[in-house]
């Protein structure tokens, strides 16, 4: 599915599986819900809207985002801004991880120092 793919917050999810995204804009607001299974990022992923106005990319607290090979989440695009609102806790923590070790990039918030990506929450964060 791709990453600006809507996923319900209510109901019942049964989901065995890893969630296998593809790379995306992730142009309006969007929340990746803690689906007890991880998030698994095969292309680059970009959250940005325009230069007036960001999209935000929320993250639930206990969500695990697994990156394949140089791939990246970058945050705010050229002159395009986005925020990324990632509260973990201390009892479920948010990882940002690899399929195999030492093999993701990295995610990256304002990486030119545009002034793109400003309104970035974190805390209780694994990379």
């Amino acid at each position: 599915m791709r990453a600006n793919t809507v996923v319900s917050s209510t109901g019942t999810h049964s989901i065995d599986k890893p969630a296998r995204l593809r790379g995306t804009t992730i142009s309006e607001d969007l929340t990746w819900h803690n689906l007890e299974t991880p998030y698994v990022i095969l292309e680059n992923t970009y959250v940005s809207k325009n230069s007036s106005t960001a999209s935000t990319l929320t993250i639930e607290e206990g969500t695990e985002i697994r990156f394949g090979q140089n791939i990246e989440l970058q945050v705010g695009l050229n002159f395009s801004k986005g925020n990324l609102l990632a509260q973990g806790s201390t009892e479920e923590p948010i990882v940002f991880t690899g399929l195999q070790q030492n093999l993701w990039v990295d995610f990256h918030c304002d990486r030119d120092r545009r002034q793109r990506s400003v309104n970035n929450e974190s805390s209780h964060l694994f990379l």
